[in-house]
């Protein structure tokens, strides 16, 4: 079973997803049957690094909301992550751009080294307050999952994985996705949001089931919490 995930390093709720994902698939007899691939998404593609702005402050801006409503917002959402398994540090978050950690996603990809690159940038992100606009950061990030420097300095120098990126995000845009995380099974299932663990093996059973009987149909599975380009209902 081939499964596309759509994510964005800024999304809190891909980050849970994951976790909740991969812990369900690694439960499952039949979990060499499948092949993931992560695709790109980017939440706020004009974001941009404004030093000395916490991420309570940032969401605030983006929702339109208060700050003490944003602070309220982000304890939530780290208690969720935390019954994930995950250590949200978002006073120290740093809201940026996150165009070209996509682009080293895209090529950690091709050496079967994309979750892991993925894993690295969300904890990144949401743990240790890195500012993963910054090339040097990652370069540091790539090194920890063991991509090679010299590739890696040629890609942050240029554009390389830049139409990789754009082509994911048309393809979301294509199948009508406006949030994350997405999960598009064989391209005919599509479920979306953080579910629980045993709501994401439910659904792997289901679509499994689905496509053995060749009688599988466009079904939605949605639970948990999403981000989306209209706003973050994830919160």
């Amino acid at each position: 079973m081939n499964i596309e995930i759509w994510s964005d390093v800024f999304c809190p709720f891909c980050y849970i997803g994951k976790r909740n994902f991969e812990t369900a698939l690694a439960q499952l007899p039949w979990k060499d049957e499948v092949n993931v691939q992560w695709r790109s998404f980017q939440l706020m593609p004009h974001a941009q690094y404004v030093p000395g702005r916490d991420a309570h402050e940032a969401l605030a801006q983006h929702l339109k909301v208060s700050y003490e409503e944003a602070k309220a917002m982000n304890a939530r959402v780290s208690d969720m992550a935390a019954a994930a398994g995950i250590r949200f540090n978002l006073d120290s978050m740093i809201w940026c751009n996150s165009f070209d950690a996509h682009r080293l996603i895209q090529y950690a990809g091709t050496l079967q080294k994309g979750a892991a690159m993925e894993e690295v940038l969300f904890r990144s992100v949401f743990t240790d307050g890195k500012n993963i606009s910054d090339p040097a950061v990652l370069a540091t990030l790539a090194a920890e999952v063991g991509l090679p420097a010299n590739t890696v300095q040629e890609l942050l120098d240029s554009a390389l994985f830049a139409e990789e990126v754009r082509q994911d995000i048309a393809i979301a845009q294509t199948i009508g996705l406006r949030g994350v995380p997405s999960f598009l099974a064989e391209k005919q299932i599509l479920f979306s949001g953080a579910l629980p663990v045993a709501d994401f093996q439910r659904a792997l059973e289901q679509i499994r089931t689905q496509l053995g009987n060749s009688n599988a149909s466009e079904e939605g599975y949605t639970a948990g919490g999403a981000c989306s380009t209209d706003g973050c209902d994830c919160h």
